[in-house]
């Protein structure tokens, strides 16, 4: 009887801790679950935003195009390309394949249009498919016009049920629409994407478009943009979701079928979706369902789901308090706890202030590009139309603005480029370095050699962001102080560790001096190497008067 009076409290104690356990364990399951729910749904949220903002883009283009025609009246092939030369498509609008024109040609005014066309320098210019039709639509030109572009000229696409549709959709709207999921006419034999087009109409000048009626009167054919999907899902700013299937279907059905888009691939398709999110987003009148599914590794962004360790955690303390060692115990776990919260956070500071860069960049460009670029189409309109007698004077203050704007454009580039250059994104840090050398030389004139021959694998994004930080800052610095004549950037990522060295032809300096005076010059040299160090790299650098300037970084 003493014995169990006396092991009575302690089995009191372990079963009450043991309780405590579990319900913990049971929380902390449920509340994980949800935090990675969340977390998908943003995820998803972001894709669509993004999606809806690049195809605003798309359309505030092509209505540019449409305010040429209203402005101008006809417009000639010549100015049709200046205007798509203007927007200076790459890789900011990858996916859209170029800016098209769709005339209306009659039964009767076929044959006329087909010999016009070929005597514009098009001498195999036929309407395809071929066929006795009420009217054709026939591609007369899509800029730029090179590469697979050149092989939609002459295709009817109003002789297609899937484009015809959304042709008169646009028509009788008056409004951008996009057709459903086709395969594009310029597609080849290889890379065979799913894609779209978008069309918006063009009416004749000074014709009424206030009903469905006068608007189907009116139109004189269609500006479009042939898209391809997968292009145009990576170009799209900001990074994708890791640990994630992305798919995009056209309508509401989820199938093969209707598949547009899978950002796994083959490798997303086996198994079963931990969690899964679906949204479903109009674009230009047509209806695309979004879904994004969790991949194995999604559960590490949140931070591993702590439910198991409070299970062992709460077992092994249960056991310790019997023991009256819980003090010495839960005080280790806490300690470790807040280094693991520390490092983290210190990470998510880098990752907030690069997702800063990289939004900012691309709503900058986004929202103002077009309408520079529009600007001065309208400041062509008004030159043409200023009577003879008023345009020397106003003619030589329009040249003078027609300047402004192409420099503010150019600034604008410059500032996106050395807030976040996109090609740090989609094509990685060697293509990065090489187009942020050639902007830099062209501002400053200093001649930068990258040598990025030996590229290797990937890095991780953190680290390409890194590593273009420390290039940028030498490089700023050699403008600043050096006055070098030249400067060599080279990158070694073929094997462990990544190496990086920035040699210029500069003044050099004297580094003890430079030590003495270390918040006041050397602030460039000071972020550099706590970049380096904390991704555990190490940064060295060589200086004498006259001698130039040698950078290297080890990571």
């Amino acid at each position: 009887m003493d014995w169990l009076r006396h092991r009575i409290p302690i089995l009191l104690v372990l079963a009450v801790s043991l309780g405590v356990t579990w319900l913990l364990w049971r929380h902390e399951h449920h509340n994980a679950a949800l935090d990675l729910q969340a977390r998908l749904d943003a995820d998803l949220r972001d894709v669509t935003s993004r999606i809806e903002q690049r195809m605003a883009v798309y359309e505030q283009m092509l209505r540019g195009a449409q305010g040429l025609f209203a402005a101008s009246g006809d417009v000639g092939r010549n100015s049709f390309r200046t205007y798509v030369e203007s927007l200076q498509l790459g890789a900011d609008f990858a996916g859209i394949e170029g800016v098209g024109l769709a005339r209306i040609v009659s039964h009767a005014q076929r044959e006329g249009h087909v010999a016009a066309l070929r005597r514009q320098g098009f001498p195999d210019y036929a309407i395809r498919p071929g066929g006795v039709r009420a009217i054709y639509a026939p591609i007369v030109q899509l800029e730029p016009f090179v590469g697979r572009n050149r092989r939609v000229l002459g295709r009817d696409p109003y002789a297609t049920a899937e484009r015809r549709s959304a042709m008169d959709q646009a028509r009788d709207s008056g409004t951008p629409a996009i057709t459903g999921k086709i395969t594009l006419a310029l597609e080849s034999d290889t890379d065979v994407q799913p894609g779209f087009a978008m069309f918006l109409p063009i009416y004749g000048n000074g014709m009424p478009r206030d009903t469905i009626a006068t608007r189907r009167a009116s139109i004189i054919g269609w500006v479009i943009a042939p898209i391809r999907m997968n292009n145009f899902m990576a170009s799209l700013y900001g990074e994708r979701p890791p640990a994630t299937d992305i798919t995009i279907y056209d309508g509401l059905e989820m199938s093969d079928r209707t598949l547009l888009f899978d950002s796994a691939g083959s490798h997303g398709k086996p198994g079963k979706a931990h969690i899964a999110a679906t949204e479903y987003l109009q674009i230009a009148g047509h209806t695309w369902t979004l879904a994004i599914r969790s991949l194995p590794g999604f559960d590490a962004r949140a931070g591993k789901d702590k439910s198991d360790f409070i299970a062992i955690a709460g077992i092994g303390l249960s056991v310790l308090l019997t023991l009256l060692a819980h003090g010495f115990i839960a005080d280790s776990v806490r300690r470790k706890q807040s280094e693991e919260k520390m490092s983290a956070l210190s990470r998510h500071l880098v990752a907030v202030q690069e997702g800063t860069r990289r939004r900012l960049s691309g709503e900058l460009h986004d929202r103002t590009s077009p309408n520079l670029a529009a600007i001065g189409i309208n400041l062509d309109v008004i030159a043409a139309a200023l009577p003879e007698a008023e345009a020397p004077d106003l003619g030589a203050r329009l040249e003078d603005t027609r300047a402004l704007i192409e420099d503010t454009t150019a600034s604008i580039r410059e500032i996106c480029a050395d807030l976040r250059p996109p090609v740090l994104d989609y094509a990685g840090l060697p293509a990065a370095l090489e187009s942020y050398a050639g902007q830099f030389g062209r501002r400053t004139g200093i001649a930068v050699r990258v040598d990025c021959a030996h590229g290797g694998a990937k890095l991780a994004p953190e680290l390409e962001s890194a590593l273009f930080r420390i290039v940028q800052e030498a490089l700023t610095n050699c403008a600043k102080h050096a006055r070098a004549t030249s400067i060599g950037v080279i990158l070694r990522q073929d094997d462990f560790p990544v190496r990086l060295t920035v040699v210029d032809d500069g003044s050099g300096f004297d580094l003890e001096q430079m030590k003495e005076a270390a918040y006041s010059s050397g602030l460039g040299i000071i972020t550099m190497r706590e970049l380096a160090e904390f991704f555990g790299g190490k940064f060295t650098i060589e200086s004498n008067p006259g001698k130039g300037t040698r950078i290297d970084v080890e990571i």
